[in-house]
């Protein structure tokens, strides 16, 4: 039997940029808080230390986030929602200007993209890859 789609009969494993997709999650979520907060430092010089603070501070709540997901259900529910807390918190630091408050929001994108979604998977929406 021929094979028009020269797969072979099994499923092609996806890829983006010849990435696994977890390879380019990985990239995604640990390289746009760095990425962004370097653009910023480039535009606003004068507040380039807070801004390496907020993205080290992403980078931290994402690992804290991923290993919140071992523990027991409520342990973790209450751990991701303490993360995000003080996300909130450093976020809200920036308030005084409207610029820094995008920008310390668009650092922290990632880590609260991710929290939702790993509240949710707890919360059982849907099933997490773990």
């Amino acid at each position: 039997m021929i094979d028009p789609g020269g797969w072979g009969g099994a499923a092609a494993p996806l890829s983006v940029a010849g990435l696994a997709p977890v390879t380019v999650l990985v990239i995604v979520v640990l390289g746009t808080p760095p990425l962004v907060a370097a653009v910023a430092m480039g535009v606003r010089r004068q507040h380039r230390f807070q801004y390496s603070v907020a993205a080290a501070g992403a980078l931290v709540a994402v690992f804290a986030l991923t290993g919140t997901v071992g523990f027991a259900t409520h342990w973790t529910v209450l751990s991701i929602l303490a993360i995000l807390a003080a996300i909130g918190g450093h976020v809200s630091g920036f308030r005084e200007d409207g610029v820094d408050l995008l920008i310390a929001g668009a650092i922290y994108a990632t880590p609260i993209a991710l929290g939702v979604v790993l509240l949710l998977g707890t919360a059982g929406v849907f099933s997490l890859p773990v």
